[in-house]
């Protein structure tokens, strides 16, 4: 009797895969359950590793004041000013002027 409750109970552990699944169709499988993520800061983290910096929030940050903002306050640090080669007046003038990228 022993015998019996314990093949079967091995049988309901041992997964049941496709006869025909191949190598690659196993690997692909575990694949993608590795992308399966169960807690926030590794959704953020993956979040952030495809390149959204937004780390979900849904507001749009980048409106073009909040840029012309950012890059006005760029032109306050001397060490900003001497890689980009423009002084503080023609910084400011440029910001003004709506030149807030790159």
């Amino acid at each position: 009797m022993a015998s019996a409750s314990s093949t079967a109970f091995v049988m309901l552990i041992t997964p049941q895969y496709p006869s025909n699944a191949s190598v690659g169709d196993v690997l692909s499988a575990a694949g993608d359950a590795s992308k399966i993520t169960y807690s926030s800061t590794a959704r953020n983290l993956n979040r952030l590793s495809s390149g959204d910096s937004s780390a979900g929030s849904k507001y749009i940050t980048s409106s073009p004041s909040s840029r012309k903002r950012r890059a006005a306050q760029g032109c306050k640090y001397d060490a900003i000013l001497k890689e980009v080669g423009v002084t503080k007046i023609a910084c400011n003038k440029n910001v003004l002027e709506g030149e807030v990228e790159g």
